[in-house]
């Protein structure tokens, strides 16, 4: 993963590229895990940041961009909504701040949750539609975003991710009805009538590894 420089007259080829040094939140989860196989294996090492993102103290290390993955998810609102709220809110305040003291660029995972229910795919003109605590977090996460470009110029690019899947993960539909398969059990689809849209793990972190090398100083996109 590098950086372009910024000289105009530079063509793609001879046009230098920088390393940049990354940092990941939720580097334990599972998008976070693929990331940073991903990056060590194109001979990068992040920085795992795996404390609480309320503790600004999180982001100390230095880093020229931050992929914000760490969220409260939305079995925690639904026993502590609270807690949830804040985790996610503040956390993103946290990043946010410690962006602008690095002058850094960062990439917030956000939620496809924010959506007006569609009978076709969405896209990001579509109507906004808070059903509950988590998409009104992940939201208001979007907002500060926003405000921090605009007033501070922190470059964010804003992934609104939909369903992931992939290799190693233990809770959603896909690995739920994969094991049902493998143990020859029934499968009980509580909405059958609903659809989704599905996207593999390693689409999400290429994805999320262009949002970091594109100079669009703020942007919004569906993944």
């Amino acid at each position: 993963m590098h950086f372009n420089d910024n000289n105009p007259g530079a063509t793609e080829e001879s046009r230098p590229r920088r390393q940049i040094s990354a940092a990941i939140t939720g580097a334990n989860g599972f998008l976070g895990r693929h990331l940073v196989e991903r990056l060590r294996g194109e001979g990068e090492e992040p920085h795992a940041l795996v404390g609480d993102t309320r503790d600004i103290a999180t982001f100390s290390p230095e880093f020229d961009v931050l992929f914000h993955l760490a969220a409260a998810l939305p079995d925690r609102f639904a026993s502590d909504p609270d807690s949830g709220f804040r985790a996610n809110v503040a956390g993103v305040i946290n990043a946010l701040e410690a962006c602008r003291r690095n002058a850094a660029r960062m990439v917030f995972l956000s939620t496809s949750g924010v959506y007006a229910s569609s009978p076709r795919p969405v896209r990001e003109t579509d109507p906004i539609d808070l059903i509950n605590a988590y998409t009104q977090s992940k939201f208001a996460g979007e907002a500060l975003c926003r405000t921090y470009g605009e007033i501070y110029g922190v470059p964010v690019v804003i992934l609104r991710v939909f369903n992931v899947y992939g290799p190693g993960q233990t809770a959603g539909v896909v690995p739920y009805v994969l094991n049902c398969l493998a143990e020859a059990s029934e499968a009980v689809i509580t909405s059958p009538g609903s659809a989704r849209d599905f996207i593999h793990v390693d689409d999400v972190v290429a994805t999320v590894i262009a949002a970091a090398e594109t100079e669009t100083p703020f942007g919004v996109f569906n993944v």
